[in-house]
């Protein structure tokens, strides 16, 4: 049933008599009349008890129609599900959700069994900030890895405070240009989270928590990749200066580099044994936690962006099959940490990543440049044993 070419709803009221659930559904039954409609809670036949369409619902159909024609809907005032021909376009569902949010509603659409259904529900409310504690672990995170420098090591003072000045300004990037990517599509996000941690780098890094999800998938792809090519970028500053200011070594060295850091190592015409300068040992760890990042596993970074290109039963399947192999390499090169990580995956990412509210639309151009960028970020940090 489709809404009628002068923009009259067909819609009526429905009431359950066992159990009084109501909802409103596309129907030209009249009021008193039993219908083969069932409860969705006990599964009981409803009843019609009115042909009045509330204003919150008119309000909607009013805008799905100037996109698509509705086969049919049922709707409560906090939740309503349409099944609309065609898809709405990009455009059309970034204003509607414009609209929406102005409500206080936000909106989805999903393709299920072949038809297009466009999800409407009570947006939830925004929580403060907490920029207190965001401050006091960045506080907490600059001493802890100022501690781990002075420390562990390079056995200075002033070694120390540059090497925690180049962690921190690194994590702080990546997780800056998420939350301005975020911001810019409309994402509500927290102040970044630095994360303390006793241990040879002295934090396991920062997160930032998005509070919606992104509105379409080039949105996901933008959001998603801006923290990696922006630490990523900001770590080949602070390697090329520390490789520059390394000093020869008679011996020793990092047993598995990211291939950038030998080429540029290389290139520099530096010798294979290097006293790592602070900036250079953090340039390091930089593009070994982006590369970790950019696996396309579940939601991480990575993750982000191939669910966005491949949709989610192939991102599913991706991130599976990605996790076993990772895990199987702890047989094959015990040396290896990649098995930890397979087996985090596998463990934490054992659901469909949930993917942006318009589901629907392909990504566009600037999302595939910033999916082949990451790719080639990726590759450049892939770890090459030896020097």
């Amino acid at each position: 049933m489709k809404i009628k070419e002068d923009g009259e709803t067909p819609c009526a009221r429905f009431e359950c008599p066992r159990c009084q659930h109501s909802d409103y559904r596309m129907s030209t039954a009249s009021p008193g009349e039993e219908t083969q409609e069932r409860c969705p809670r006990c599964g009981a036949l409803m009843t019609v008890t009115g042909r009045v369409t509330p204003d919150w619902l008119s309000f909607v159909l009013g805008e799905i129609g100037k996109c698509c024609e509705v086969e049919d809907f049922v709707a409560r005032e906090d939740r309503m599900e349409f099944e609309v021909r065609p898809a709405p376009s990009k455009s059309f569902f970034l204003r509607f959700l414009k609209k929406l949010k102005g409500r206080g509603y936000i909106c989805a659409v999903r393709t299920v069994d072949g038809s297009s259904r466009l999800y409407v529900v009570r947006a939830q409310r925004p929580q403060r900030g907490r920029l207190s504690l965001s401050f006091g672990l960045l506080a907490a995170t600059a001493l802890s890895t100022f501690l781990a420098g002075r420390y562990l090591l390079f056995g200075s003072t002033s070694m120390g405070i540059l090497f925690s000045f180049a962690i921190i300004s690194m994590l702080g990037a990546h997780e800056l240009a998420h939350m301005l990517a975020a911001r810019k599509h409309g994402i509500q996000t927290s102040p970044p989270f630095f994360i303390p941690f006793p241990s040879a780098l002295g934090t396991m890094g920062a997160i930032i928590e998005m509070r919606e999800p992104p509105p379409s998938r080039d949105a996901m792809v933008e959001v998603g990749s801006a923290g990696p090519i922006a630490g990523f970028i900001l770590a080949v500053v602070f390697l090329t200066v520390g490789l520059i200011l390394s000093s020869p070594a008679e011996e020793g060295g990092l047993y598995l580099s990211p291939l950038l850091f030998v080429f540029l190592r290389r290139l520099l015409g530096l010798p294979q044994f290097l006293n790592l300068h602070p900036f250079a040992y953090a340039g390091w760890v930089m593009l070994v936690v982006t590369m970790l990042n950019l696996m396309p596993l579940g939601q991480l970074d990575g993750g982000h962006v191939a669910r966005a290109v491949l949709g989610p039963e192939r991102h599913f399947r991706l991130t599976r099959s990605l996790s076993l192999f990772l895990f199987l390499t702890g047989f094959v090169f015990p040396e290896l940490p990649f098995w930890v990580w397979g087996f985090l995956a596998f463990i934490l990412f054992s659901r469909e990543h949930p993917g942006p509210l318009d589901d629907v639309s392909p990504i566009g151009r600037t999302a595939k440049v910033r999916t082949a960028l990451c790719l080639f970020i990726f590759i450049l940090c892939l770890p090459t044993p030896g020097w």
